[in-house]
């Protein structure tokens, strides 16, 4: 840079003195070489554990209490819409006239965290649904969406309930809206309410996700979808630090709307069968696996390939190089 001045001064001593006006101003600004190349090309500069205070400290500021809070009341709105959505279900005296139970048969309505208990909710649901089909699917969707943008775990046997309900392309292309808008509404969730709280709590973690961001800038929807795929990380946190290091909406959604395609598939179509399905090693067939395995190759299969097309041309430039030094 300094010799560009030098240079600068020879042609003209005016211009050169208005740029060193410039570096003296922007010298205590310090950025580093990798923060520089991100702003070249588009990306913010990474978090790193350097740039804000560790995580006790943050903690002690109370500056997360505001977002908190906001989050907090966000829960509890959304959670008493769904709850109200919940007691509309006509009651046991209502459904017994209707769907003429049986005495000693019971009714199980809650989120299932195995496999028999996601047939009893199941049961129960088929009976809902042969009286009331567009209350239980309002419910379905509603309760998928609050678990996705809140980041609950077990949104999964909600594609197995849904599957074992409804008809398998109807319910995949349902399920497969509903996780992409859920997935979009966690994503500027983070992005609006919780970013510094995220950035303040989990500043190693965050900065991990952001550097191996950086790896692959010039292919993020093939990354995105390679993480979908892929068990590596859990999808709230890719919801959620997402915005935080930058990724942009526009490659996060497109990435995901594809890369979860295959796992709702695989979820739905074992809610076809879910009276057969007893553990999750039922689930996570060899078969599955392998289909997963399959779309996470395909997802980087084009950036494999632009780099083994780029990498030919060095070689053989490399080659003719060696060549004509070993004649001379």
């Amino acid at each position: 840079m300094f010799e560009f001045c030098q240079t600068l001064w020879a042609q003209d001593p005016a211009a050169s003195a208005e740029a060193s006006d410039i570096l003296t101003a922007a010298a205590p600004i310090n950025l580093k070489k990798q923060d520089l190349l991100d702003l070249e090309s588009g990306l913010p500069p990474s978090p790193s554990k350097s740039h804000g205070p560790s995580s006790w400290s943050y903690i002690a500021s109370f500056k997360w209490a505001r977002p908190v809070a906001v989050l907090v009341l966000l829960y509890c709105v959304a959670l008493l819409l769904l709850l109200n959505l919940f007691w509309q279900l006509p009651s046991r005296d209502t459904l017994s006239s209707k769907a003429h139970l049986q005495e000693d048969e019971e009714l199980l309505l809650k989120l299932p965290t195995n496999f028999q208990e996601a047939q009893a909710v199941k049961a129960t649901l088929a009976l809902y649904k042969e009286n009331y089909s567009g209350l239980v699917i309002a419910l379905l969707i509603c309760l998928y969406l609050f678990m996705q943008v809140f980041m609950i775990p077990g949104a999964m046997f909600i594609n197995v309930l849904a599957g074992s309900l409804y008809g398998l392309c109807g319910t995949f292309c349902v399920i497969a809206c509903v996780s992409t808008l859920g997935a979009g509404l966690n994503y500027w969730l983070a992005r609006l309410l919780v970013r510094e709280v995220l950035l303040g709590l989990f500043p190693g973690r965050i900065d991990a996700f952001g550097k191996t961001l950086q790896k692959h800038k010039q292919h993020l929807t093939n990354y995105m979808i390679f993480l979908r795929v892929t068990p590596f990380l859990p999808s709230w946190f890719i919801n959620t630090a997402s915005p935080v290091v930058g990724f942009p909406f526009r490659e996060y959604i497109m990435g995901t709307a594809v890369g979860l395609q295959p796992l709702n598939f695989i979820l739905v179509q074992a809610g076809q069968t879910l009276g057969q399905l007893n553990s999750y090693r039922d689930l996570y067939s060899f078969w599955n696996v392998s289909k997963l395995g399959i779309c996470a190759i395909l997802a980087v299969s084009p950036v494999l390939y632009q780099r083994f097309c780029t990498s030919i041309p060095r070689k053989r430039t490399s080659f003719r190089t060696l060549r004509r030094t070993s004649l001379s």
